[in-house]
């Protein structure tokens, strides 16, 4: 159960001090500040609560002193939210995708979008879903190369007569568009998110950690690692995500869309946050794309991931918002790194909010690392893939935003 709460004490009718209630330690509190201990989530529906930010939920008498239980900020969410646990099992049942469903992937031959189109269908037959009604992928690709890579690397290689050529999956729709600044490249980016339910846009640059030295070869020798920019492709990259988003807006059939975005993007967020993601090389064209995307009218999730690296995937994830997991990062390290997670949890993430959008991630932004307790050394570790398996994402989401949005404020 999720047992978050914000409680002040109330001196003439106004909050007066706050605490923030959690479940990783219990409902830790002020000692000032009396409370009573429940459950928020045990009974549906859940509490009433009004939107107004000072508007008193209840009154609880403990030890002879009032407190009210006041709402947060963004009361809206966390009641959905929280409704989002109690029904997770039912939720399951109303996947985004329909059956024999079309996903549009770009940025697909890149190392996630690949990833991307696997694991959508993985996830589908570990399901049990019907071969005839598993989910089919538009891979749109910038060049005959790409188009090939893809091909290649999702259906592997025959040869015969000293010929080698892909394997054709009927799955797999790739679609090259090589020039968006044409009429010719922008009807083709409409036709690929034509017919399609969902999409996941991956052609946000995004920064990436590469290590000299990763630690784990047994020499002593420290950790040595650093932050690779794409600068030089941000431009480009930039420009193909904004006409995505326009191709995407004039679709008649999107449901939903996943974009990939970078940490470091919030308001307010300190310098030193934002130079470990890259500084405005790497953010400036994810920022924009942000921007679009908002604006455009699509049902959409934004998430923004720290830096990426090739590692395996199954790592235990956390989420939050506001650049609040960055920030924490920065402030209790010396070496100013940003969180990380592999690409390959990234698609595992991107595909869940895909699934199972609905009105409580609807034109939500998310962030998502790993969690600080594991690290590169924890890669394909039995404690980290039970751990892993064992989590589920709804929860998670629903706990760890909750959690930071209330730490943050």
């Amino acid at each position: 159960m999720v047992q978050i709460w914000r409680v002040a004490t109330v001196e003439q009718g106004r909050p007066s001090r706050q605490a923030d209630l959690d479940l990783e330690h219990g409902l830790r509190r002020d000692r000032r500040v009396p409370f009573t201990r429940f459950s928020a989530w045990q009974a549906w529906p859940p509490p009433p609560w009004p939107i107004d930010d000072n508007a008193a939920l209840r009154e609880l008498e403990d030890d002879d002193e009032t407190v009210k239980l006041t709402a947060p900020r963004h009361a809206w969410l966390y009641a959905a939210l929280g409704a989002a646990v109690a029904f997770n099992s039912i939720s399951e049942a109303f996947s985004l995708i329909p059956p024999g469903g079309i996903v549009t992937v770009t940025h697909a031959a890149g190392r996630m979008g690949k990833v991307l189109a696997l694991q959508i269908r993985e996830d589908a037959q570990i399901a049990g879903v019907p071969a005839e009604e598993l989910p089919r992928i538009r891979a749109v690709v910038r060049s005959e190369a790409e188009a090939a890579s893809v091909a290649c690397d999702l259906g592997g290689m025959t040869l015969i007569g000293g010929e080698a050529s892909p394997v054709k999956l009927d799955w797999l729709e790739i679609i090259i568009v090589e020039d968006i600044e044409e009429e010719r490249g922008r009807e083709m980016l409409r036709a690929a998110f034509e017919g399609a339910d969902g999409a996941i846009l991956c052609d946000a640059s995004h920064n990436e950690m590469v290590w000299s030295n990763d630690g784990t070869n047994g020499s002593g020798e420290e950790e040595v690692c650093s932050i690779s920019v794409p600068a030089a492709e941000s431009k480009d990259l930039s420009k193909r995500l904004l006409a995505e988003i326009d191709a995407a807006s004039s679709s008649s059939t999107l449901r939903h869309v996943v974009m990939r975005s970078s940490m470091g993007l919030s308001p307010g967020v300190s310098e030193e946050a934002a130079a470990a993601m890259g500084g405005e090389a790497a953010l400036a064209g994810p920022r924009k794309a942000e921007k679009a995307l908002r604006s455009s009218g699509i049902n959409h999730t934004i998430l923004r991931l720290g830096a990426l690296t090739d590692d395996a995937g199954m790592i235990p994830l956390l989420f939050g918002m506001n650049d609040a997991i960055l920030e924490r990062r920065i402030d209790s390290t010396t070496t100013r790194r940003p969180p990380i997670l592999s690409r390959s949890d990234a698609a595992r993430v991107a595909i869940f909010l895909l699934k199972e959008a609905s009105s409580m991630f609807r034109d939500l932004t998310v962030d998502c690392s790993w969690h600080p307790k594991y690290g590169r050394s924890s890669v394909g570790s039995e404690e980290a893939v039970n751990a892993a398996c064992r989590q589920d994402l709804m929860e998670a989401l629903t706990k760890d935003i909750l959690l930071f949005s209330f730490q943050k404020g």
